[in-house]
């Protein structure tokens, strides 16, 4: 299937993201991590879009999707952006399916909310709502493979390390998550502004009791150096019935065996889901 880069004006400001197979009569909607692009799906993209819409959002100030104020970097400016691509994308009236990785976790949840019951599933791979962290800060062993994120927030050190040592970032990531450098975008780096906008917007998050209507399936790591699996008692807070699988493999599962997380995703797409399930492991 051809891929294909789109760049729409979405509330006044280029906007692009990644279009595969529009005549899908599915729609999966993508959330990259950090540090990562659209690209960054490209493994999925290929399993999934010969029978679904795909589209993949590049994160703001990524690629053609210019920052110029970073209000737009809320979670709710950004949910109105997404819920514009699938409008302007002819994807709205569709089923609709949400798929996250890391960091794209955080705006994920915030969609399904929005959506309600429009969205049919949400997938996340090695992530977390913003308010599922919230609840981990208790959580010692959370807290230290969470280093990086306390770094990101001291005001200027991620500025100087871009100018001064910007494959430093990458390296790090390549080496602890399982993936190889070549396939990062040094362009993706700028993604860091989110971790320091989510926190900005704790204080409210905090209150927020929304459950997702959709149902849930998490997908987690034997070896994530960056976070705890996920558990099915976290996720009950949020959603009815969820399912969470333990899978071998590091941080980038998706880069390491896409089609085993294409299958997970395609089996789970396709079931109904009565109650709650967790299995520890599924052989690669």
């Amino acid at each position: 299937m051809e891929k294909n880069l789109r760049v729409k004006q979405i509330r006044g400001e280029k906007t692009s993201y990644l279009e595969i197979n529009p005549e899908g009569k599915e729609v999966l909607f993508f959330f990259h991590g950090f540090p990562d692009d659209a690209y960054s799906w490209n493994g999925l993209l290929t399993e999934l879009s010969l029978n679904y819409h795909c589209i993949a959002p590049f994160a703001r100030g990524l690629n053609e999707s210019p920052m110029k104020d970073d209000n737009r970097l809320t979670l709710d400016s950004q949910t109105l952006d997404f819920l514009e691509i699938l409008k302007v994308a002819n994807a709205e009236n569709k089923k609709i399916h949400l798929i996250s990785h890391d960091l794209g976790a955080v705006a994920a949840w915030r969609m399904a909310q929005v959506l309600g019951k429009r969205a049919t599933t949400l997938t996340v791979i090695n992530g977390l709502s913003l308010k599922q962290f919230l609840r981990r800060l208790t959580n010692p062993q959370q807290l230290v493979k969470s280093w990086y994120i306390w770094l990101l927030q001291v005001p200027g050190l991620m500025e100087t390390i871009l100018k001064k040592k910007p494959n430093f970032v990458l390296e790090k990531a390549a080496a602890l998550g399982g993936r190889d450098i070549s396939t990062f975008n040094l362009e993706a780096l700028k993604g860091f502004k989110l971790y320091r906008q989510y926190l900005k917007e704790t204080p409210v998050e905090i209150k927020n009791n929304a459950k997702v209507k959709a149902r849930v399936l998490s997908i987690n790591s034997l070896e994530d150096a960056f976070l705890l699996p996920t558990t099915l008692d976290e996720l009950e807070k949020d959603c009815q019935n969820p399912e969470a699988r333990i899978i071998p493999g590091k941080h980038w599962i998706h880069h390491e065996n896409p089609k085993v997380v294409a299958d997970l995703i395609t089996k789970f797409i396709g079931k109904k889901n009565d109650k709650s399930q967790s299995s520890p492991e599924v052989g690669l």
